[in-house]
């Protein structure tokens, strides 16, 4: 069929293998006055694991342009500061916003989010709708990041940080009205037993909404490696195989968009743009930062441009 992996025997499983998120780490810190204390290498610091569509929005301008208000260690913050930084997928809130629409979500509803990051969407849903979000996220430094950023939006009593791994942490049967993800299903080895866990865990009714990396063409040798060692993709998949594991899980009406059109020339355009703010970039984060990120933006658009790599959004329910 094509997989990347259906059943990696790799011991971390959520977006699990490498640094994930070390780049953001940085510059949550400092943009927003966070603390944090890495053990990694510099280098390792430096190396990005999933496609976080929007981090060149914002992160390439001049550090003139960042909001300053809540910027120290312990200052409040306006959830609206955060919302240009912490949707780390394409299309930023829009995404969001139609995800709650298409779901019908409301104040009184339970969502999980998995492979939350530092929390951007849970936010943002709680924020602007009212629900209960649940974000559940393997990596300790994003986790950390998202508790903090919370707390000083004083979305505690709305969002629910949990660091943990999607496969193995214990979800309630039923215990929530739609699960959501953006971006991170790939990195996880077996999509199989995580969707039949996500199913269990929703109430009869219940939703899902999926955004992720698909294979639209099988891909060439150096393309597969670069989508396990740059993007670290665990399953990357058909469409039609991403639907037959949903499907096999117990939900149905399943429905899938092929989002390339939209999403390839985003990347084209994204890696053009972080090449332009090479120099206002570099200056703030430093060139490893940057050349570590143009690699995977470079990566990303190749794999596009090659017809291999593909997005998708998928929606289901539970009977």
């Amino acid at each position: 069929k094509g997989l990347i992996s259906r059943h990696s025997t790799s011991l971390r499983s959520n977006r699990a293998i490498f640094t994930s998120g070390k780049i953001a780490v940085n510059q949550f810190s400092s943009i927003l006055g966070i603390s944090f204390m890495g053990t990694e290498s510099s280098h390792e610091r430096c190396r990005p694991d999933r496609d976080d569509a929007a981090l060149h929005e914002t992160w390439i301008a001049s550090p003139g342009d960042w909001p300053r208000s809540g910027s120290g260690p312990t200052d409040p913050i306006r959830p609206e500061q955060l919302f240009p930084m912490d949707q780390w997928h394409y299309h930023g809130t829009d995404a969001i916003r139609d995800t709650a629409r298409r779901l019908d979500l409301g104040p009184a509803d339970r969502v999980l989010d998995v492979g939350s990051g530092v929390g951007g969407p849970a936010r943002y849903l709680a924020h602007t709708i009212g629900c209960h979000v649940t974000a559940l996220e393997l990596q300790p430094e994003l986790h950390a990041i998202a508790v903090d950023l919370t707390h000083r939006c004083s979305l505690d009593r709305l969002v629910t940080h949990v660091c943990g791994d999607a496969l193995t942490y214990p979800l309630a049967d039923a215990a929530f009205d739609a699960w959501v993800s953006w971006l991170a299903v790939l990195h996880i080895p077996d999509r199989p037993r995580l969707l039949a866990r996500l199913r269990r865990a929703l109430r009869p009714g219940g939703r899902c909404h999926i955004e992720d990396l698909c294979m639209n063409a099988p891909f060439a040798p150096r393309d597969l490696r670069d989508v396990r060692q740059i993007v670290h993709g665990s399953v990357v998949t058909s469409i039609a195989d991403y639907k037959a594991d949903l499907e096999a899980a117990g939900s149905v009406d399943v429905v899938a968009t092929d989002l390339t059109p939209d999403w390839a020339p985003f990347a084209v355009e994204r890696l053009t743009r972080w090449r332009t703010g090479h120099v206002a970039y570099a200056h703030v984060h430093g060139e490893a930062a940057y050349a570590a990120q143009e690699l995977f933006y470079t990566v990303i658009a190749r794999l596009y441009e090659s017809g291999s790599l593909g997005g998708v959004r998928l929606q289901a329910k539970v009977p």
